[in-house]
Formats: structure tokens, sequence, C-alpha cells
């Protein structure tokens, strides 16, 4: 069986433009449900600059957002009514009721109106979106598919960033479908096989994109694993290059020390077995290859098994840019996150 790319329509014209040989023109052109799923940026009431992470599942839809001032996420649940208005309750990371967002799409689902009302109702503020990014997905089955982000924009870099993520998600899931036509185990076994990996942008500006991957897969054994990787792109000069970690820092300046003291230290805060068991004494530059940039800071992010027992899930560490103020470097990758809109 041929895996095939199940994208929504408004998408399909970037994809296809971003990602050349991604699919046949024939497939191109028959277009799929279109949903709000996807990455959006605007402001809450006159200048408060906003990004939001939309996933939909039927009328059900979950996400993120954050205000760009501050970088905290924010969790978002809800559906979309008979009238084809979204609600949607907005939690914070203690699952407190902070705020509920209302309104609807446009037509072609590229812009969004309406308002966020405080817990209480008592305030209220204009929200306005626009849809900068939509998610494609891979498929080979109801429990093997991969979903990935698709700039809508044409510009160069845009369209680089594009071509990149979609090459990194699907060479492993084509390997991932492979191993269950042709691998070691039995065909009964190889049948059971499960990917789901999940794609999703973290940062959006027309000068640096931060992308976090969620990959869990299952191919037998007591539980599934899960496994993070990231993509973050400078756009800049036409093209979008690759960031590393030592990017973001000034050239001769001792960060690796300090950034590995302040996770360990962070990591001890938060249990994680073999930091405090002493197994895990320090980190180096190549076991921090998994971050994602958002104006919170630096996020690390560690899967199962990396600091910790299975059990113990995934664990995120935050570095903030004051806490690495005379390191980082102010014309770097960064600059765009130093200095975030004021409210």
């Amino acid at each position: 069986m041929r895996f095939t790319p199940v994208i929504p329509r408004l998408a399909l014209a970037a994809v296809a433009v971003a990602c050349g040989s991604l699919m046949p023109a024939a497939l191109a052109a028959a277009p799929a449900p279109a949903t709000p799923s996807g990455y959006y940026v605007g402001t809450i009431g006159k200048s408060l600059r906003v990004q939001m992470d939309l996933a939909a599942d039927g009328m059900g839809v979950t996400g993120t957002y954050y205000y760009e001032h501050v970088g905290e996420p924010l969790a978002l649940r809800g559906f979309v009514d008979a009238r084809e208005t979204l609600q949607l309750e907005e939690t914070d990371a203690d699952d407190r009721k902070t705020g509920m967002v209302t309104g609807k799409f446009s037509a072609d689902l590229s812009t969004f109106e309406g308002e966020w009302s405080s817990r209480d109702f008592k305030k209220t503020l204009p929200l306005r979106l626009a849809r900068v990014a939509q998610y494609a997905t891979l498929k080979e089955s109801p429990k093997i598919f991969a979903t990935y982000p698709a700039v809508l924009s044409s510009a160069v870099p845009m369209q680089e960033a594009n071509r990149h993520v979609h090459e990194v998600v699907a060479a492993a899931f084509k390997e991932f479908v492979q191993d269950t036509k042709t691998g070691d185990l039995p065909p009964e076994i190889r049948a059971g096989y499960e990917l789901q990996d999940d794609c999703r942008i973290k940062y959006y500006s027309d000068t640096l994109i931060s992308v976090l991957g969620t990959r869990l897969s299952y191919t037998g054994g007591a539980h599934p694993n899960t496994n993070h990787y990231s993509l973050n792109y400078l756009l800049k000069d036409g093209k979008a290059a690759p960031v590393r970690l030592a990017d973001l820092f000034l050239p001769g300046a001792a960060w690796e020390k300090h950034l590995s003291d302040l996770i360990m230290a962070d990591l001890r805060h938060k249990k994680a077995g073999w930091v405090l068991e002493g197994q895990i004494k320090a980190f180096a530059p190549k076991d921090l290859e998994v971050f994602t940039l958002t104006p919170r800071g630096i996020t690390f992010v560690f899967s199962p098994y990396a600091v910790s027992c299975y059990a113990d899930g995934t664990f995120f560490v935050v570095a903030s840019f004051k806490k690495l103020e005379g390191l980082i470097d102010p014309a770097g990758p960064l600059k765009p996150l130093l200095a975030p809109p004021k409210p």
C-alpha cells in the first residue's frame, strides 16, 4: 500500500509550490475537507500580539496560544457549533479556566475574527487572527500517519523551510512504512505497528521559525516509544538556514557550562531520576540538540529515557533569556525574540 499525503484544500497550492515533488498533480487537484487546523498570528485588543496553534478533529478543536510579550502557553479546547462559531475554553498550566475565545473564520479559513473574554466575562477584547501555516498529513493507515506544517507564504526562505520540514518527516515516515512490510519480525507482529508523528510550529516570524516534532511509535513490547525532534530556521538572505545551539551564543562565550548547570538544576527540581541518582552529571551541547525557540526562552526537550525512566515521560526545561544574559548573541537568530512586542 502506497502512502499519500492528505492536505486540506487551503494548503494545497502552498505545499505544492514549497515541496515540489511532494505529490502527483492529479492528487494535488483533489481538495480535502477544510478544517481550522493551522498556525495563526494576530492581536488581542489593540496591540497584544498572539500566536495560536489549532488542531481540529471533527467538530472538536484543541490547541495552545501565547502572548508574544509573555510567551507562556495557554491551553485551548472546545468545538465549532452548528452556527459555525468557534468556542474555546482557555486554561492555564494548572488546568484552571482563565478565559474564553469565541468567533468565526472567514469562508476560506484564512482569517478569524472574534473576541477573548475573561473567566467571569467582565472583560472582553477583540481577537483577530491570520493563518500563516496549515498542516499536511502523510497517511498509510488509520494507525500510521505523520502531520507536519506547511507555511503558506510564497517567500523563497519559507518555501525552503517547507521543503526541509517535509523531507525530514517524509523520510522517517517512509522508513517506518517500509519496516512494516519488510522488517525482520513476523508479518502478524508487523501488522500491529503504529506511528503518530505530530510536527507543530512553536514560533513563527518573517525571520525565524521553530518547530517541534513528537514521534510516537509502537513496534511491539510493553509500551510505545516517544521521541522528540526539533527544526529551527533562520530566514535570511533568501535562504532558510538551520539553527544550531551554538549559533545562539556569542563567539567565545563560556555558555556550555552555564547552560548545563542551569538545566541540571531544573531537572533536579523536577526530580528527573537519572539526574538525582547521579547517572547524569552534566550536559554537553550534543545532548541538547532538541530545543525550540519562543519568547519564553530556549526550551530543551528530553524524551522518555533521556533523563529518567519511561514512566516519568518527557521533560521540558526553559532557559529564559534573562538567565542567559551576556551569553546570547544579540545580533544572532534570537534577535527578534530578545525584544518582543510590549503590551
